[in-house]
């Protein structure tokens, strides 16, 4: 094998890893690795890749995330300064106005609810 030859063997395996790791890319797949695959392999490290599925496609679909149910947490005085509760903040929010006084655990005493942050 004359220098020419191997000149244009070193430049095809280049050229054939640089268009397998580009597709490799666009597939989601390592273009590190896939470059060696073709450089190394040629034609058959690119059909390799064709074969195989692109990783979305292997990624299950995420799952939606069950719903967390507030602790019912918070108390309330009602205007006769009666104690009701536990509800949860978005129950207390839904009826509440600034000057309801709340309460939860943690809290020194009770607040209105504009008071709090």
């Amino acid at each position: 094998m004359n220098s020419q030859e191997v000149l244009q063997l070193l430049i095809s395996a280049l050229v054939m890893g640089s268009i397998t790791a580009y597709l490799a890319k666009r597939r989601g797949r390592d273009p590190v690795k896939w470059f060696f695959v073709g450089f190394f392999f040629g034609i058959f490290g690119l059909i390799a890749l064709f074969f195989m599925k692109p990783v979305e496609a292997l990624e299950p679909a995420p799952r939606a995330l069950p719903t967390i149910e507030q602790p019912k947490q918070w108390y309330y005085l009602d205007a006769a300064h009666n104690t009701l509760g536990p509800i949860t903040h978005d129950e207390l929010k839904s009826f509440a106005t600034p000057k309801t006084y709340v309460w939860k655990q943690g809290m020194t005493d009770w607040k209105r609810l504009e008071d709090i942050s």
